[in-house]
C-alpha cells in the first residue's frame, strides 16, 4: 500500500475512533451515575429502617448500618447488572483507546516514512516485520 494512501486514509479512521472512545466514555460515565444512584438509595434505605414496634431506627450504630447496606447490595440483581455492565464497558473502553493509540502510532511512522522519501509501505519493511495493517 502507498504511504501517501495510507496517510490519506489514517485521520478519518483516527477521527471515527475518537468518537468512538467518547461515546463510550459518556456510556461509562452514565453508568457510574446509576450506580453511585443506586448505592446511596439502599444506604438511605438501611438508615431510614425502623423497629415496627418501637420506631426507632434500626440501625443505629454506623458500622451496623454499613454491614447491612453492603449485604443488601449483594443481594441486589440491579446493582449486579450495573457492576456487570460497568465491567464490560471498561474494558471495551480499553480496548477502543488502545486502537487509537496505534492509528496514532501508525500515523506517525506513516509520516515518518513518508518524509523520507520512501513510496510503498513494502519498501519501509526491515526485514518483512513491519507493522501490519
Amino acid at each position: 500500500m502507498e504511504i501517501a494512501k495510507k496517510l490519506a486514509e489514517l485521520p478519518n479512521e483516527i477521527k471515527k475512533q475518537e468518537e468512538l472512545v467518547l461515546e463510550e466514555t459518556i456510556e461509562l460515565e452514565t453508568l457510574k451515575e446509576k450506580l453511585d444512584l443506586k448505592i446511596s438509595n439502599i444506604e438511605a434505605e438501611v438508615a431510614d429502617d425502623k423497629d415496627v414496634v418501637t420506631n426507632k431506627p434500626l440501625f443505629t450504630n454506623e458500622g451496623k448500618r454499613k454491614n447491612e447496606a453492603r449485604i443488601r447490595m449483594g443481594k441486589d440483581e440491579e446493582l449486579k447488572k450495573l457492576f456487570d455492565e460497568s465491567k464490560a464497558k471498561k474494558r471495551l473502553l480499553k480496548l477502543d483507546e488502545i486502537k487509537l493509540n496505534s492509528l496514532n502510532n501508525i500515523f506517525r511512522s506513516c509520516r515518518s516514512i513518508a518524509l523520507l522519501g520512501i513510496k510503498d509501505v513494502e519498501q519501509a519493511k526491515p526485514n518483512n516485520a513491519w507493522y501490519e495493517t
